[in-house]
């Protein structure tokens, strides 16, 4: 007699948003986006974004821009049995310059057309602090030129000039900053939030990129004339206005104080924004030339010395542990520059007698060499020495201060060899803060005018802003909003923040259950088997049938022939 097997029916149905945007689209990375590479020249590269026809796998693909820049990834799966219309995977890249494809399939089939991000990057990230020589004169001169290498990028919010016909520098206000506004490093780039212009940073990025094969991504936040001190004090006291180094007798004098919490708000957002969300390798540090001024002023007035080797380390020593402690990471490496050749404050004024001629400061450079060598202070390394470099005119004397022609030249090559070769194995033993992970977001279609973006527990704070209108529509885990384009941010416990780049999503009516019916009778004997037929309401649907006990390669499609007896689940996709 033949043994008789039943079989039990679960039908569910999970339902997407029908979207309205090509297959996938890439929120991250984004054009030109540079992850800090690691210790073994790689980097977790997340990919996150949306799509918008069925698809049960989603594969990525980096091919180098040019050969010889990098190690190619055949399509690799990031995603298999993507849900909600969002998807989020990653993928460990060597260092290189990288064309990053993202592909949907279906049943082994390509769906729709192959999304493309022509440029992104595995290399090295800086962030540039200190005063003008770091930040660049504003001359935008001839020889202060464009990057050559393709690989050489820059946050560029602003052009140079902009700054320098009256635009006050940037705050550290989040939505000034952006995640998307890279550029290659040209003649008329700002280097954000602060740099003017491309200064001598272009020549070190060619350099660097040349020597290590593999992309450079800067961030300045210099500040014309802002001493160790003034970035301490705003370090310490963000909600004071510090005083300038350089007092008028004139109240309403615009620099006799820095707005409120700069310049270090700069250099503080920059690390816990960027820093997070591409990592950084290091802080490249160059003033002393402010504090020099100063002191060269007393001289010629016969009054002391305002600066002393003391005040110069305390100051510097306070303000690198206390980027450590907002960054919350006490491995954020240093590169201090040993510079302080400067005029004096009358150094421009034609007068008799004539000023003194520029000067070096033994005293600020034997404070910045006691600050890289304090083991307590470590990770902080030796810069380039720059009192040798242009003193002949120093700098011409209606600069004072800045390098100019040849000068920008010499000082990129002292920058590239202190990195490269004055600290052996810098980039082999250095440990750069790697990119923290995007966190991902969570679907749930209310209405054909709502639905529910959810992020996971665990944040000290959430962001969701409209990229529509720029309107913040909430601050909690979860939030009910139309369909439209969004960004969301997340901040950890310690303040860093990251962010999920833009993303669509189009809200859209639940789904309905499928109707789910077996041709014959469930109780069946052995050898024979039981039609189930399904039907269902969604758009180009996706079948996936399970069963327990499990049975492998279940058909993918509307309708199965059951032969063993199991519980049986179908799940639609819409």
């Amino acid at each position: 007699m033949d043994m008789i097997k039943k079989i039990l029916l679960i039908i569910l149905l999970l339902g997407t948003s029908n979207l309205l945007f090509s297959q996938i689209t890439i929120s991250s990375p984004v054009l030109r986006q540079v992850f800090q590479r690691d210790l073994n020249s790689q980097a977790l590269v997340t990919i996150t974004g949306s799509y918008s026809q069925p698809m049960d796998t989603i594969q990525v693909k980096f091919t180098p821009v040019r050969v010889g820049q990098g190690i190619a990834i055949d399509w690799t799966v990031i995603k298999s049995s993507p849900l909600g219309g969002l998807f989020k995977g990653g993928v460990t890249v060597k260092g290189g310059w990288y064309t990053m494809e993202v592909r949907g399939l279906l049943n082994g089939k390509i769906v729709g057309s192959v999304s493309t991000i022509s440029r992104v990057g595995v290399g090295e990230v800086f962030v540039i602090a200190g005063q003008s020589n770091a930040g660049g004169s504003s001359l935008l001169e001839t020889n202060e030129t464009a990057a050559t290498d393709d690989r050489v990028n820059c946050a560029n919010f602003l052009s140079p000039r902009t700054y320098y016909e009256g635009l006050p520098f940037l705050h550290a206000d989040l939505s000034q900053f952006s995640i998307i506004e890279f550029s290659q490093l040209k003649k008329t780039s700002a280097i954000g939030p602060t740099g003017l212009g491309p200064y001598y940073w272009g020549k070190v990025g060619d350099a660097l990129s040349a020597k290590l094969n593999v992309p450079i991504m800067f961030f300045n936040t210099g500040w014309s004339g802002a001493s160790v001190r003034v970035w301490r004090e705003s370090a310490e006291n963000p909600d004071a206005r510090v005083p300038s180094d350089f007092q008028s007798d004139n109240p309403r004098d615009p620099i006799r104080y820095y707005d409120k919490g700069t310049p270090y708000s700069n250099l503080n957002t920059v690390l816990r924004y960027y820093g997070i969300n591409l990592g950084v390798r290091a802080v490249l540090w160059m003033e002393g030339e402010t504090q020099n001024l100063l002191n060269l002023s007393a001289l010629r007035n016969n009054k002391p010395l305002p600066i002393s080797e003391a005040n110069y380390l305390d100051n510097l020593q306070r303000l690198i542990k206390k980027t450590r402690q907002d960054l919350g990471n006490n491995k954020l490496a240093w590169v201090v520059a040993r510079t302080s050749y400067s005029g004096d404050l009358d150094c421009k004024v034609i007068s008799s007698p004539l000023p003194p001629p520029p000067a070096p400061s033994p005293i600020i450079v034997s404070a910045q060499n006691k600050a890289i060598s304090d083991k307590t202070l470590a990770p902080v390394y030796p810069g380039p020495f720059t009192d040798n470099i242009q003193t002949s005119i120093l700098r011409e004397r209606d600069q004072c201060v800045h390098f100019t022609g040849k000068g920008l030249d010499d000082a990129a090559t002292a920058w590239v060899k202190a990195l490269t070769e004055d600290n052996k194995n810098f980039f082999e033993t250095v440990e750069p803060i790697l990119a923290d992970s995007i966190p991902s977001i969570s679907l749930e279609c209310i209405s054909t005018s709502q639905l529910k973006l959810s992020l996971p527990d665990g944040y000290a704070g959430y962001e969701w802003v409209s990229t529509d209108n720029g309107a913040i529509v909430g601050k909690t885990k979860s939030v009910n909003v139309p369909t439209g384009g969004y960004i969301a941010r997340v901040t950890r416990d310690n303040g860093n923040i990251v962010q999920i780049p833009r993303f669509t999503v189009r809200a859209n009516a639940p789904a309905r259950a499928p109707f789910l019916i077996a041709t014959t009778d469930v109780n069946f004997c052995l050898g024979t088997s039981v039609l189930l037929q399904s039907s269902t309401e969604a758009d180009n649907p996706i079948y996936e049938w399970t069963s327990s006990p499990a049975i492998s390669n279940l058909p993918r499609t509307k309708d199965i022939f059951a032969t063993r007896e199991a519980t049986y689940k179908l799940r639609v996709i819409s």
